[in-house]
């Protein structure tokens, strides 16, 4: 692959677990933890190429595997975009892989598609449900046929046709986010300089 290897990445996680009293305003210790989140599902491409997709669905709460396709992934990419990846996917993806015993991956540059709207524009919603559709061309997923939290509750109870309702929607989300980041990239200030590579 030539360079720069731009990689675009969604993550699909699966919710804590927890002891609680109420629905509302209630603070949640650590020792009320039943389960810790983990991550369910991956969709990575790199620009132009065909979607590559892995999840959990044989073991939902067990990402160990995912985790290394995720490290090769990252150490092998010189640029990731991602739709609110600076303050979530990274991140998580970091804090999975440090907990498992990983070491970290190769430096990357990274591209957040909802930190530049927030710089550059004044649209009317920074989400990816808005963009995708207004500006990208290429809508966001909806996951009508399991809405709202039923598709990750049914995920995690190996439903197979929720499984592959999430699939759908973790693809669509990655092209949804690629087609994007293609749009705004000529209005991207610091953009790493393509040519460099």
């Amino acid at each position: 692959m030539p360079k720069p290897k731009i990689l675009v990445l969604d993550i699909e996680t699966a919710p804590l677990k927890v002891y609680t009293w109420s629905l509302w305003d209630e603070r949640v210790g650590v020792n009320q933890i039943d389960e810790e989140w983990s991550i369910l599902a991956v969709c990575a491409k790199w620009v132009g190429k065909a979607p590559m997709y892995r999840d959990t669905r044989k073991r939902p709460r067990d990402d160990k595997s995912l985790l290394r396709w995720v490290h090769g992934l990252l150490d092998a990419a010189d640029i990731v975009v991602t739709q609110n990846g600076q303050s979530f996917d990274i991140k998580k993806i970091n804090a999975r892989l440090i907990a498992e015993g990983f070491g970290p991956y190769s430096p990357i540059r990274q591209i957040d598609t909802k930190l530049v709207a927030k710089k550059h524009f004044a649209f009317t919603s920074n989400r990816l449900e808005w963009m995708g559709r207004h500006v990208g061309k290429e809508p966001k997923s909806t996951h009508k046929k399991f809405p709202g939290f039923e598709l990750w509750a049914q995920c995690l109870l190996k439903n197979v046709a929720a499984w592959e309702e999430m699939k759908k929607y973790n693809i669509q989300d990655v092209k949804a986010t690629e087609r994007l980041y293609l749009k705004m990239r000529p209005w991207i200030a610091g953009h790493p300089n393509l040519n460099t590579y």
